[in-house]
Formats: C-alpha cells, sequence, structure tokens
C-alpha cells in the first residue's frame, strides 16, 4: 500500500512538473518586455521556449532573460516583475538609464550592462541585495554614487573602458575579490581599494603615476595589472604581496626595480616590457617560482646571475645585450627570445644546456657564422627564428640535424650556394624562409617529398631552372610566435595571407585582416613563394592544378614572365599590347609580390574580355596616330623643290615632338602614381605617392585647360609658320588628347574598379580582398 501512495505522488508530481507554466504576471510583464524590445511574440506561446528566455527546471519562474544587441534605448518597468530572475543580459545596446523598478529584482546575481551609453549608475542599482557580478564595461561613466556601498553581496565589479576619474569612500565597505578599472583616468589608486579582500586588481591603461605604500594591505591580491600607465617608480611595499603570482608593468616608465621585489615569493609571471630598465636588482634571482619573465624593448645590457632555474620563458628582445653566460643555468628554459639585440655569435656553453628549449627567436642581431647554428643541433627545438643576421657563406648541412625543428626562418642574410637537399628531409619541418639572400642553382628535388612542408618562401634569389613538383601540405602554424615579432609584414604581401594578432597598430594597419579556417593559427598553408628569381617556363600541374584548399601561389618576376620587373610592368601596362600577353596583372596599390599564378593561368573570362578590350582600344589609337603623323597636312602653298620638301618633313617632325612632349608631361603624373602604388612596399626607390596622386586627379582638368587655351595658339602658330591647315594640326593634336584620355581612363578604371574586379578573381579557388 505504502508502495502504490509512493509511485502515485511521483506521478502526480510529474504530471505537475509538465503541465506547469509561469505565472501569468510573469508571462505578462515578459510581453511587455518584448513589445518595447520589438522582438516577436505570439499569443498564448510558452516564454520558456523563446531563446531570449531561460526557465527553472519546472518551468515556473524566470531564471536568465537575454537582451543583448537590440539597440534598446529603454527598459520597461515590467522588469520588475520577474522576481525570480537570477541573471540580466542587457550588453550592447543604447541604454542611458534603468527604471526604478529593477530594484524589486531581489534574486538578481549577475546584471550585463556593457556596451550601452550610462553615463552614471542608476541608484536602483545598488539596492539590489542579491547581486554578486555587475559589467559595466565600455560606458561613459565618471565616477559611481556613494549608494555602491550598500552592494554587500558584490564580489565582481568590471569598469573596463570608460572614463573614471575616482571611486567613493564607500567602496571600502565592499567584499570585492575582483576589480577591472582597466582603460579608465584614475591618476592615484584610491585608498578604498586597498580595504577590499581583492584577487585582481586590473588597472591597465589609466594615467597612474605611482602607487601607494598601503597597497601592501591587499593581502589576497594574486593578479596585480599595471601597463601602459605613467609609473616611474614602484613603492618597498609591494614586496609584502606575498600571494601575488602576476605582476604586469609592461609599458610604463620605470627606470629601476626596488631590491625587496626578491620578496614576492609566490610570483610567477612578471612583466617588464617597454620600460626604460637599464638594470635589475640581484634579488630578482630569489624569484624562485618564477616562470616566465618579459623584458622586451628596455635598455638591459645584462642579466643577473643565479635566475630562477625554474624559468620556462625568457624574452629580453629589444636591449641591448650579448647572450650572457648565465643563459646555460635555466635547465627547464622552453621560450628564449633574444631578438633586436647585438648578438654577434653563439657561444657553446649558454645554449647548449637548455636540454628542454623548444622555441628560440634569435633573428635581427647582427650573428655571421652559419656554422655556429650547428651547436643547436642537440637541442629539441620546435621554432628557430635566424632571420634578418649576418649570416653568410652556405648554409649548414648540420641542419639536417634538427630532427624536431617546425619552424626555420633564414630570410634577409647574406646566405650564398644551393639549399641543402637535407634541409628539406626534416621529418616536422613545415614553415622554411629563404627569400632575400643569394642562392642559386636549381630548387631541390626534395620539395616534393617533404613531409609536412606547407609554407616555402625563397623569393628574391637567384634560382633557376624548372620548378619541381610540389606536395604542399595543409596545415597551420598555431605557434603565436611564428610572425609576430616581425616589425612589418614587407617581407610577406601575399593578400590574404596572414592571421596573425597583431600587437601594434603599425603591423595592424599593414597586415591584411585574418582569414582562413584554422582557429587562432599565426599562418595557414599551403604558400609558395618563388617571384624575383629566374626561373625556366615550365609549370608542372602539380603546382597550377592545386585544389581550392592552397592558400597562395607566387611566382612574379621570373622568365615565364618575359623578365619584367615590377616598374617595366606597370609601364608596360599602359605603353604596351603586351600587357594582356601575361606580363602583369595589375593590383592597384598592392605589391606585385601579391599577384599569384592563378590570374596568369585561369583569369577570370570577363575580366580578360575587358583587357583584350583595352588591348585593342591602345593598338587603334596608336596605329590611327601613326597613319596621321605619317601623312601630314600639306601646306596651303605648294613649295617647289627639293629643300622645301626636306624643311616639311622638318616641320612635321618638330610639331610631333612637340605634341608628344605635351602629352608626355601630363601624363608622366599619372603613370608614375600607377607606377608607385605597383612596385613593392619594401622598395629601395623611395618614391612617395601622394603627390603624383594628386597630379593625377587633376590631369583631367590640365587636359580640357590644354585644349581650350594651349592647343588653339599652338595651331595657330604652326600654321602661319609653315603654311599647314589648321583642321589637319587640330586633328593631329586632338589624337594627342585622346591617348592621354586613354591613359587617364585606364588608370581610373584601375583604381575605381578593381575592387569589384578582386570580387571576381578567383585565386587558386579562393577571393582574397584586402
Amino acid at each position: 500500500m505504502l508502495t502504490f501512495r509512493r509511485c502515485v505522488s511521483i506521478g502526480l508530481a510529474f504530471l505537475c512538473s509538465v503541465f506547469a507554466a509561469l505565472p501569468s504576471a510573469e508571462v505578462e510583464a515578459l510581453r511587455e518586455i518584448f513589445q518595447v524590445a520589438s522582438l516577436p511574440w505570439e499569443q498564448g506561446q510558452d516564454p520558456c521556449g523563446l531563446p531570449q528566455v531561460q526557465c527553472d527546471k519546472g518551468n515556473q519562474t524566470t531564471e536568465s532573460l537575454i537582451l543583448n544587441s537590440l539597440k534598446l534605448t529603454w527598459l520597461s518597468d515590467s522588469i520588475g516583475r520577474l522576481q525570480s530572475l537570477e541573471s540580466l543580459h542587457l550588453q550592447d545596446n543604447q541604454l542611458r538609464s534603468l527604471p526604478e523598478s529593477i530594484a524589486q529584482l531581489k534574486s538578481l546575481a549577475v546584471l550585463f550592462l556593457n556596451g550601452n551609453q550610462l553615463t552614471a549608475l542608476p541608484v536602483s542599482v545598488s539596492q539590489l541585495p542579491s547581486l554578486r557580478e555587475l559589467w559595466l564595461d565600455n560606458n561613459y561613466l565618471t565616477m559611481l554614487p556613494d549608494s555602491v556601498g550598500q552592494m554587500k553581496s558584490l564580489t565582481s565589479l568590471y569598469l573596463k573602458s570608460n572614463q573614471v576619474t575616482s571611486l567613493p569612500e564607500s567602496m571600502g565597505q565592499l567584499q570585492l575579490s575582483i576589480l577591472d578599472l582597466d582603460g579608465n583616468q584614475l591618476t592615484v589608486l584610491p585608498e578604498p581599494l586597498t580595504n577590499l579582500p581583492l584577487k585582481y586588481l586590473l588597472l591597465a591603461s589609466n594615467q597612474l603615476m605611482s602607487l601607494p605604500e598601503s597597497i601592501a594591505a591587499l593581502q589576497s591580491l594574486q593578479v596585480l595589472r599595471l601597463p601602459s600607465n605613467k609609473l616611474t617608480s614602484l613603492p618597498e611595499t609591494i614586496s609584502q604581496l606575498q600571494n601575488l603570482i602576476n605582476l604586469d608593468l609592461h609599458n610604463n616608465r620605470l627606470a629601476s626595480l626596488p631590491d625587496s621585489i626578491g620578496n614576492l615569493k609566490a610570483l610567477r609571471v612578471l612583466s617588464l616590457d617597454s620600460n626604460r630598465l637599464n638594470s635589475l636588482p640581484e634579488s630578482i634571482a630569489n624569484l624562485s617560482r618564477l616562470g616566465s619573465l618579459f623584458l622586451d624593448s628596455n635598455r638591459l645590457t645584462s642579466i643577473p646571475h643565479l635566475m630562477s632555474p625554474y624559468l620556462l620563458e625568457l624574452r629580453v628582445a629589444k636591449n641591448r645585450l650579448s647572450i650572457p653566460p648565465e643563459l646555460g643555468q635555466m635547465m627547464r628554459l622552453h621560450v628564449l627570445s633574444l631578438h633586436n639585440n647585438f648578438l654577434e655569435r653563439l657561444p657553446p656553453q649558454s645554449l647548449t644546456s637548455l636540454k628542454h628549449l623548444k622555441v628560440a627567436l634569435l633573428h635581427s642581431n647582427r650573428i655571421r657564422e652559419p656554422t655556429e647554428i650547428c651547436q643547436l643541433g642537440r637541442l629539441r627545438l620546435e621554432t628557430l627564428y635566424l632571420h634578418s643576421n649576418a649570416l653568410r657563406g652556405k648554409i649548414p648541412p648540420c641542419l639536417s640535424q634538427f630532427k624536431s625543428l617546425e619552424v626555420l626562418t633564414l630570410h634577409r642574410n647574406a646566405l650564398t650556394g644551393e639549399v641543402p637537399k637535407s634541409l628539406l628531409g626534416l621529418p616536422n619541418l613545415g614553415v622554411l624562409t629563404l627569400h632575400g639572400n643569394r642562392l642559386y642553382g636549381n630548387l631541390p628535388l626534395e620539395l616534393a617529398t617533404a613531409p609536412k612542408l606547407f609554407f616555402f618562401s625563397a623569393h628574391s634569389n637567384r634560382f633557376e631552372g624548372p620548378i619541381p613538383p610540389l606536395h604542399l601540405r595543409k596545415d597551420c602554424v598555431n605557434d603565436e610566435s611564428f610572425l609576430s615579432d616581425f616589425d612589418s609584414c614587407d617581407d610577406f604581401t601575399v593578400s590574404g595571407l596572414w592571421a596573425l594578432e597583431c600587437r601594434s597598430a603599425e603591423i595592424a594597419l599593414r597586415c591584411p585582416k585574418a582569414c582562413g579556417m584554422c582557429d587562432n593559427a599565426s599562418a595557414r598553408g599551403p604558400v609558395l613563394l618563388l617571384h624575383d628569381n629566374r626561373l625556366s617556363c615550365t609549370l608542372p600541374e602539380e603546382v597550377t592544378g592545386w585544389p581550392k584548399d592552397v592558400r597562395s601561389i607566387s611566382l612574379v618576376g621570373n622568365m615565364f614572365l618575359l623578365q619584367m620587373g615590377g616598374i617595366l610592368s606597370a609601364v608596360a601596362m599602359f605603353l604596351l599590347v603586351l600587357y594582356r600577353a601575361d606580363a602583369t596583372y595589375y593590383l592597384c596599390g598592392s605589391s606585385f609580390s601579391s599577384i599569384t599564378v592563378s590570374n596568369f593561368s585561369k583569369p577570370y573570362r570577363g575580366h580578360a574580355l575587358i583587357e583584350w578590350a583595352l588591348a585593342i582600344l591602345w593598338a587603334v589609337w596608336i596605329a590611327v596616330g601613326a597613319f596621321f603623323l605619317r601623312h601630314a597636312p600639306t601646306p596651303r602653298v605648294a613649295i617647289v623643290g627639293e629643300a622645301m620638301s626636306w624643311l616639311e618633313c622638318f616641320l612635321k617632325f618638330v610639331y610631333s615632338c612637340c605634341w608628344l612632349c605635351v602629352v608626355a608631361v601630363l601624363s608622366f603624373p599619372s603613370v608614375a602614381y600607377a607606377v608607385v602604388s605597383a612596385i613593392p612596399h619594401n622598395n629601395t626607390m623611395q618614391l612617395s605617392a601622394w603627390w603624383l596622386q594628386f597630379f593625377h586627379y587633376q590631369a583631367a582638368l590640365v587636359m580640357v585647360l590644354v585644349d581650350m587655351f594651349i592647343t588653339p595658339k599652338a595651331v595657330a602658330f604652326f600654321a602661319d609658320a609653315t603654311g599647314m591647315r589648321r583642321s589637319m594640326l587640330f586633328m593631329a593634336a586632338r589624337l594627342g588628347t585622346m591617348w592621354l584620355a586613354a591613359v587617364l581612363s585606364t588608370i581610373y578604371l584601375t583604381t575605381h574598379c578593381m575592387n569589384g574586379w578582386t570580387q571576381l578573381w578567383k585565386v587558386s579557388g579562393c577571393v582574397f580582398v584586402c
């Protein structure tokens, strides 16, 4: 009997849960909220089935309401009737205030108001007794009300990217563990903060010039972020933060560190990039748990002795260092960044003992001897950057010993000779850059059998012969350091190639937007760059017939492209019919190295027709002009004698030369502008296009003025001096004017219509638009 009653009660409970519904008051409140938000609402529908509403398991109360990105300018007062609401999402709207009824949400624990237009925190928010997380990022707040001290349950407050200049004293009464004040206008650290049980204090991108001695009161602090401020010194009391794990001070004005910094025994990450440090205190060697030390872009000439043996990552790029002998003591080091220093050689005792080293960034130094690289073969390196050094001679065959190597950069050196065949036999090598050297000979046939190679750049060398069959793999470089340490993207200008997170505004402006399918990858393949060599005409089917996953192929400037350089190709486009004969495909404003072989082998039909039409137009104008200049007008009065015939020919020649000079002068800015836009960004000509662009845009007006005021006077002068008919002289002048019009039309068409054409160009099955 007891069992029967228990079964009945369970069944009734199940039926109640199935047929349960939200109270009518909540349903009506939701309907009014949806109406204000212009969201669809059907009469009689279950609100719990809507994507904006999340209910409890029994569908009896509303627990979460999501109203993101709806351009809301106000919120309905009905929000106060959702008594059980625990989470309210209102981010990315246009709210400037909140209704007073929001204070009735006694169960609300999380409130998202980031990305709105709030200029002040409504007092009603301070009256939410259960609120634990408050998100106010990206608003226009300048201060907080004193009532914020009433929020006794608040543990996380996010105020990133506002305009806060001060904080109320009442904040010291809170129980905050996370406070995010990044991107505000604080000039001093408010004293109330030192009374909080903070674990995370984020103060990046403010105007702080110093820290108070009272910062030592933050005994629970684990993460302290202070980058991009104006700090010139640190208080000695900072060493009392015994639980501090991460201290970020990069991009400040620190010239020295307190000796007591060595007392931060729990510290694991110390970021001091982009300061003015000339030296480090010896006490930094006492940071026994330090795993990552970032010292890029300082003025260091040495690093302290006896650094932590537990150090996993050391970045001291862009200083004034030579390789310190102390490096050999960091037995657990995984990442070593020493680029942009004064390294001239690689001391064997300093590096060969780093048995766990995987990433060595040694580029942009003065290393000369390639054979010194051989000592690194004992390590298990996965990434080795040696580009932009002074390496001379042949590529050492010992590189074949680097069995774990995945990324090897040797570009922009002075290496000569042939590429060692053994180098391409490395089992894990995926990225190999050799461009900008003096390498010669044939490309090794081993390119076809490289096991994992997918990125190969060898342009701007002296390679000859045919291109071997290639089978570059589809892969990604997920090493975030790949290319992120480059000063610019001039080395690699293939459109759509990179997907790196640029670390500076300069790089962000010069790099194309990310594209591809590999998440968080720095480079995507396959990629082949062979332009500006002396390779012969043969192109294997294995290259031209690649499928859609091929990223980019660049072979511009080889023999099968008539051996034309960037400038000659640009001029040929305007002066020669050969411009259609695969001499060049011009992308306005892009480097010539951004043109791919697919444009040459399989151009879009519509684009080809346009080019043929332009080429035929040029041919017609040239032929007509030559005909009329050959059959120049006869004089009004017949001139008898051989001498007069000679004079007639001479006058024709002078007249033709004059108009040729006029047209050449008028068209020069436009042609030069196109040439400067076409040559690579890293050219050595140091040409500036802004004034050429100005004259280019004024060329049409100048042409009209010349035709109106100069042409009639020139025709009259020549007619009176030679006796030629004015009508024929006008016709010859008009031919020159129309030639100039054709030049301008072509350049304007290229400049203004290329974006539309690029949408139609299929580059190995993919469209890339910078």
